[in-house]
């Protein structure tokens, strides 16, 4: 009897499962697999990676760190985690960040589809026990999700490392509704096994919600499919019953939503993201959300001039008919399809959850100066996908008949998920360089934006062309003459050109525009610290560090201006708080031990030079002060070795050599030191301290008698004749 049954092949729907699943990976990962080639983009992901010291590894304090922050407004402890164990495996590699983008996005691709199957099965396709019909509703699913997958509207949230966060909570908030459809699969009788369940739910919504708060709306989402296709609201059964029984168990769900809606608000004040209503009103708000559904649904439908901003146009832009047009139209399809809810109760729904999911990001609670952002329609768009299964397996019983039919579908949708494919394939493109991403934003319909250009503007500024950024600064103020951002940055372009009270005028003119703007105080602080007007200066560094405590250059700057004035401990106390906030910052670090220098503690000091030293190797100023602070400590010989390094990364610079040559001779290494004296009057023949060291060098020669070779000493004298 064992024998035979292991003889039994199961049936081919149950293979073809299988086969979908790695097709489905395949192909959702293949259409992303230029983002490999993408780096991090002074995007967020500057903020998020490049200079930030705290996600690097997973120490208790890193976790801690997690756990606790709202980096640029965002609270998502599990999404950081998951990041701090890419860093173990890929350091500051992109390519690493983006493989597992690209791994978790075809994973969700995988989960839709088994979400998709469930999700027909209750709408009266009983799995399992009619071969044709199961086979019918795995190739709808694997279709739509396919199409999901490969999608170019995906691209920004794979493609782009900073919003790698959306990818953990999509594939959780999937689990979470399979899950939770699994607990109503479970017989009322057996409250056991139900209450388990009830708890994996609980606890994968909780994981989306630490992944990333967009999951907030799962509670109403599962509201819906309690209604259709659980149909647990039907009018044969007692309403008012059935329904306090299915809100009370959801009250464990809105308790954890309402948590993470009041951390997602405490964050974005923190980073001062929210919009007050008097900037921008409540119709205006209506306005900009029905505006951005019909946005979605178009990209959706036609996926063209797809940009990683779209610029949020004035108000009274917002009262014209492209604006006004699109309240209409949502209204007229939400009440078009809930007209035929009851003969397509599926659609009611997914409409529904389409319209819950986004709404968060539409505009009703302002958060950006963005229209919209193809990220938000990640997760929203899976119920569109699973509309789309369910047409496709209403016309399968009848494309069946016809061998023809057949094969348009198949070429239809191969040329589909092609086609998509290789729109999500030049997509992802665009996301590989800062300028790069700009400047597909100014060629795809955003010319005159004043983001956009002065963002072109400083990626000039940072490639060392500042006539080219000045000439965006200036289009960016005829579009806007009141940005602060614009007039700040011209400043800096202007002060690297020499123009200095060009800059002033400009920064200054962006601290009257904008007084709350942090990195403008500490600018103009900046230019007034070069004036020598140092009271001024101090208390523009102090304002920039009031409105933004987690700003460590506005600490270094305000710093050395105390220093200017004497004020060693107090310098020494804002050095000590930026190096906590931005540890692996070497400069900071660097004069933090020039402080402690010039307050007589010559440990703190080398420990400082040090750990500059260790942080970036490169540079070589802190080794020179560590060579300095280790001599006067007693240290010759590690001096010598510092002094060493500092000629092996500029050789061309002739005070590293006399500061070598000079350490040497006091070790009594004449002719080495000679060496470098001559080095240094190779760079420069005029340098008088050199010529001065190399004099002394032969005067101590001459009275002890011995020591170096003449040859050596006079060097420079054959060359210089």
């Amino acid at each position: 009897m064992h024998d035979q049954d292991r003889s039994v092949t199961k049936p081919f729907w149950y293979s073809l499962r299988w086969w979908i699943v790695v097709a489905l990976a395949v192909v959702a990962a293949t259409a992303f697999l230029p983002a490999l080639n993408n780096g991090f983009l002074a995007f967020d992901d500057d903020e998020n990676f490049v200079e930030n010291p705290w996600f690097r590894g997973l120490g208790w304090s890193r976790i801690r760190w997690a756990w606790t922050t709202v980096l640029l407004g965002v609270y998502q402890p599990l999404a950081w985690m998951f990041l701090e164990l890419e860093f173990v495996f890929s350091g500051l590699n992109p390519r690493g960040y983006h493989l597992v983008s690209i791994g978790l996005h075809a994973a969700v691709a995988v989960a839709l589809f088994a979400l998709i199957v469930a999700i027909l099965r209750r709408c009266g396709w009983p799995g399992n026990q009619d071969g044709p019909r199961e086979i019918h509703l795995q190739l709808a699913a694997a279709l739509a999700a396919a199409l999901f997958a490969v999608h170019p509207l995906r691209v920004e949230v794979v493609a782009w490392a900073s919003c790698q966060p959306y990818l953990p909570c999509a594939l959780f908030s999937i689990l979470t509704i399979l899950a939770y459809l699994r607990t109503h699969d479970e017989p009322a009788a057996d409250g056991g096994r139900r209450r388990a369940w009830t708890m994996v739910t609980l606890a994968l919504f909780t994981a989306a919600l630490l992944s990333k708060a967009v999951a907030v709306t799962l509670p109403l989402v599962l509201l819906a499919i309690d209604v259709y296709p659980l149909r647990r609201l039907r009018a044969d059964l007692d309403l008012r019953h059935r329904a306090a029984a299915i809100l009370g168990e959801k009250l464990p769900f809105l308790a954890l939503a309402i948590v993470f809606v009041g951390l997602a608000i405490l964050a974005k004040q923190s980073n001062e993201s929210l919009i007050s209503i008097e900037h921008y009103g409540v119709l205006e708000r209506l306005v900009q959300s029905c505006y951005g559904v019909c946005l979605y649904l178009a990209k959706t439908f036609w996926p063209q001039d797809l940009v990683a901003y779209y610029p949020l146009p004035r108000r009274a832009a917002m009262m014209t008919w492209p604006y006004l047009g699109s309240v209409a139209l949502v209204l007229a399809i939400t009440l078009g399809i809930l007209t035929a809810g009851r003969r397509w109760p599926g659609l009611a729904s997914a409409w529904i959850v389409y319209l819950v999911i986004l709404a968060p990001n539409l505009g009703i609670v302002r958060i950006s100066n963005q229209l919209a952002a193809d990220r938000y329609s990640y997760v929203a768009s899976m119920s569109l996908a699973a509309v789309l299964a369910y047409g496709v397996v209403l016309v399968l019983p009848w494309i069946e008949r016809r061998r023809h039919r057949v094969v348009a579908l198949a070429l239809t949708s191969s040329l589909l998920i092609a086609g998509l494919s290789a729109l999500s394939w030049r997509q992802c493109r665009t996301w590989e360089t800062t300028a790069g991403l700009w400047r597909h934003v100014h060629d795809h319909g955003y010319p005159d934006d004043v983001t956009v250009l002065f963002n072109l503007g400083l990626n000039r500024s940072l490639a060392g062309d500042d006539r080219g950024a000045m000439e965006y600064y200036a289009r960016a103020l005829r579009s806007d003459p009141r940005n602060p951002d614009v007039h700040n940055l011209l400043g800096a372009a202007l002060l690297r050109q020499g123009r200095f009270d060009e800059a002033m005028r400009e920064v200054a003119e962006a601290v009257r525009l904008e007084p709350r703007y942090a990195a403008a105080q500490n600018d103009l602080g900046s230019l007034l610290a070069r004036q020598g007007r140092l009271p001024q200066a101090i208390g523009h560094f102090r304002e920039a560090i009031r409105l933004k405590p987690n700003f460590p250059l506005a600490r270094r700057n305000l710093a050395r201006a105390l220093l200017d004035q004497g004020r060693v401990k107090s310098a020494i106390i804002e050095l000590q708080e930026g190096v906590r906030l931005s540890p692996i910052d070497a400069m900071l670090r660097n004069d933090l031990g020039l402080a402690h220098a010039q307050a007589g503690e010559p440990q703190p000091a080398i420990e400082q030079f040090a750990a500059a030293s260790r942080i970036d190797p490169s540079l070589v100023s802190p080794r020179i002060n560590l060579g300095l602070a280790l001599e006067q400590n007693g240290n010759l010989d590690q001096a010598l070795a510092q002094f060493a390094e500092a000629v092996r990364l500029e050789p061309a610079k002739a005070a590293n050599h006399i500061l070598l040559a000079s350490a040497l001779a006091r070790a009594g290494r004449t002719s080495e030191a000679a060496g470098h004296f001559h080095a240094a009057l190779r760079i420069d023949p005029n340098d008088r301290e050199g010529r001065a060291g190399l004099d002394q060098l032969r005067g101590q020669t001459r009275a002890k008698g011995t020591g170096v070779s003449r040859g050596a000493l006079d060097e420079q004298d054959h060359e210089g004749h």
